[in-house]
């Protein structure tokens, strides 16, 4: 089995009882609605990076994970915003830019209401909050276009994408962000349209990545996630993406090595279940 290859102190952590352990476990059952919605609306989506590598790795969790990842198509993810606002339960909370002011992210999040992650005083950002529970993110994707200034152009963007909501920086620069963000929007917007048209089928058939503005540019082949196929995660199936090897490999490299006990993080500190 492949959790045989991991260190004991990994195994059994992954197997405890402990606070991080029941996290996961609440975690489940948020990808569980998720991926319930999902399917009753015929929205394709595959559990994508940390949440992926688990599942082949570990069968579920990667033992000190403490959120979800899933990724959807761009053109999809305008069909399931509307949906996730109307059919979530009450015990979720969609937390995009237009609903929670504090949130400092374009792509969307689900966040668990009856619970809370506390973070390092480092994550400055994640102090603005009003919801700080346990979450899964929402990852858009679309064709992969001029990557290489993507990359550049979405750490400047974030940056100025949390000046403007009072997020970092000076009263200045917060200023100067407010005055400019529209404009950097529009190219947002704008580029995001072009990379999700149908032409870019003919000169870039194989490359999709995270649109822009998410300060995200993973390397994945289309056909390495679509179609998607069935993956057990925590003995549930779910929906992953087509050749779970290759997707991997491209992000991860020799993705089965488990890391060095340093590079072992989670996101919080502590958490707490209400």
């Amino acid at each position: 089995m492949i959790m045989e290859k991991l260190e004991e102190g990994v195994f059994a952590k992954i197997n405890g009882n402990s606070e991080l352990r029941q996290a996961q476990m609440r975690l489940l059952e948020l990808l569980v609605v998720f991926d319930r919605i999902c399917k009753k609306h015929e929205i394709a989506y595959f559990i994508s990076g940390g949440t992926c590598l688990g599942a082949v790795r570990h069968g579920g969790f990667i033992p000190w994970d403490d959120d979800l990842d899933v990724d959807v198509m761009y053109s999809d993810l305008k069909k399931l915003i509307p949906v996730l606002q109307k059919e979530l339960p009450s015990k979720y909370f969609l937390q995009t830019p237009a609903t929670e002011k504090g949130y400092y992210h374009i792509f969307p999040r689900i966040v668990d209401v009856h619970s809370r992650m506390h973070y390092p005083p480092s994550y400055i950002a994640r102090k603005h909050l009003t919801h700080h529970g346990l979450f899964l993110d929402i990852f858009p994707l679309q064709r992969n276009i001029m990557r290489g200034f993507k990359r550049e152009f979405d750490k400047r963007f974030v940056t100025l994408f949390r000046f403007s909501r009072g997020i970092g920086g000076t009263p200045l620069k917060r200023g100067i962000a407010r005055v400019t963000l529209p404009f950097a929007n529009f190219f947002v917007r704008g580029m995001n349209a072009v990379s999700s048209a149908r032409i870019l089928n003919v000169f870039n058939n194989d490359k999709i990545s995270h649109i822009y503005g998410t300060n995200i540019v993973p390397k994945i082949k289309i056909e390495n996630v679509f179609p998607t196929k069935p993956i057990r995660f925590e003995n549930h199936y779910f929906c992953g993406p087509a050749r779970t090897h290759e997707y991997l490999s491209d992000l991860y490299g020799d993705y089965m090595k488990i890391p060095p006990p340093e590079k072992r993080v989670t996101h919080s500190e502590k958490i707490e279940l209400f």
